[in-house]
């Protein structure tokens, strides 16, 4: 028998026979593309823009999008109604509410340092899907819980019930985010995300906080307060079954840190002073969403009502002045997510900063909360804002080590956990006891080292090269 000849006939004879392809009976679906080497899997497309993830399919994204939305609208509207609450349902003196309303802050953000890594281990052991269906029912349960208060105390503990709630939510986006669309579409399916949370925004201050308005029918604040705040507990809860059948189940991609090696990893990780930079921008970013969405409403809230306004009409005033700065951030995060990507990332954030220390700066100078000066300062603001979140998250994506992104993303979330804890316990303090526009002047300091820093850096780097 020889070999050799037998193999070269046979491969003869294959030569010969047609090359056609093998047909799947596998159905394909219109958004669906074909992987050649899993023919049992599938890869669909959202609205032709985020490829996702294997036999992850648009609907289960399209969830995702909804609970990102009522996730974010319910953060924006715990904040931007708790000053509603604490006059009218507590009827706490003007000279104590700041300390009040940075308290509550504190004691939540508190709250999230605590259990965020404990909810990601948590979903990495049971899945995303029950996590977050269970994140959704204890937000909900705090905001029930919410109008009920009749002491600080029992307002703190609820406030707690919510931010636990929060914590997981929090971290479910983070790993769904991961999770369900592909590599390549991770940073568009960001941007969707970013969107969510313009449109949760403007759906917390122009719709859910005028609930009292539109029920003026109901000459009683308690009503119209606890229908606001049940309102929105409601869709939470809608917001829960939804993605019982709407998600999926989603496969783990990374593991969860517990918050000791978040912050050993995420220090050993400042050799790096780009990333240092990225952690500025992230105490900078969070302290921006808590002033503009507490103090803020707080402040005009108070001066409407000095000035002779209903307590309902102040506080409407107040969400349609912080509704503009978000606005205006939802406007230019496109222009901001395009600039960001072709231009330097340590010049971008530097100027990001620099652009709403302007717009603090202004409003600390203020007298009061009134007059076009504000509008101007609120509007430079909201494009700080969103600046200031889109560039350090793209600075901290792009210089995070492979091996340690996990802590060092965690670590970055911290640092603008750690900047609210400062904010609401310093601001609130000196909000009651020195100027009411204290802590935009904090905030505003904290912007500019921020911007000292990116220059120095910027500089440093240009001539290097």
């Amino acid at each position: 028998f020889n070999l050799t000849n037998h193999t070269k006939n046979h491969q003869k004879n294959m030569d010969c026979c047609p090359k056609t392809p093998l047909k799947s009976n596998m159905y394909q679906h219109p958004d669906s593309v074909p992987i050649n080497d899993l023919p049992n899997e599938q890869v669909f497309r959202f609205m032709k823009i985020v490829v996702l993830d294997r036999n992850v399919l648009p609907r289960n994204f399209a969830s995702f999008l909804w609970a990102s939305l009522m996730t974010i609208t319910s953060f924006v509207f715990v904040n931007s109604a708790t000053p509603f609450l604490v006059d009218h349902f507590l009827g706490v003196a003007e000279e104590n509410q700041g300390k009040v309303i940075g308290d509550l802050g504190f004691y939540s953000e508190i709250t999230i340092i605590v259990v965020v890594s404990f909810w990601g281990i948590v979903s990495d052991k049971i899945g995303r899907k029950l996590v977050y269906c269970l994140a959704l029912l204890l937000m909900a349960s705090g905001l029930t819980l919410y109008p009920l208060a009749t002491t600080i105390t029992s307002l703190i503990l609820y406030r707690i019930i919510f931010s636990i709630g929060a914590a997981a939510a929090t971290s479910m986006m983070i790993a769904l985010l991961a999770d369900l669309p592909a590599e390549n579409s991770r940073g568009k399916a960001g941007s969707m995300l970013g969107l969510m949370g313009g449109l949760g925004a403007l759906l917390a201050l122009f719709v859910f906080t005028r609930i009292p308005q539109w029920l003026s029918f109901i000459d009683d604040f308690f009503i119209q307060g606890s229908i606001m705040f049940w309102t929105v507990s409601l869709l939470l809860v809608g917001t829960s079954i939804m993605l019982v059948f709407g998600l999926g189940d989603t496969n783990s991609k990374h593991e969860h840190s517990n918050i000791l090696l978040i912050v050993k990893e995420g220090i050993q990780a400042m050799k790096n002073p780009k990333i240092v930079l990225s952690y500025l921008g992230s105490a900078s970013a969070r302290g921006d969403s808590i002033v503009l969405t507490s103090f803020l409403i707080l402040w005009i809230q108070q001066t409407g009502i000095s000035n002779g306004l209903s307590p309902k009409d102040a506080y409407i005033n107040a969400g349609m002045v912080s509704g503009i700065a978000q606005t205006v951030a939802l406007i230019s995060s496109v222009p901001i997510g395009i600039l960001s990507d072709k231009i330097d990332r340590t010049l971008f954030q530097t100027v990001s900063a620099l652009v709403a220390s302007i717009g603090y700066f202004i409003i600390s100078i203020l007298s009061t909360p009134t007059g076009p000066l504000l509008y101007i300062g609120v509007c430079i603001l909201g494009v700080g804002e969103m600046g200031m979140i889109i560039s350090s998250q793209v600075l901290i994506a792009s210089e995070a080590p492979v091996d340690t992104r996990g802590s060092v993303s965690g670590f970055f979330s911290l640092c603008g956990s750690f900047n609210i804890l400062f904010i609401t316990a310093v601001g609130g303090y000196l909000y009651d006891h020195w100027l009411p526009n204290a802590p935009f002047l904090i905030v505003g300091v904290v912007n500019l080292i921020t911007v000292v820093y990116g220059s120095v850096l910027y500089c440093c780097l240009r001539g290097k090269q």
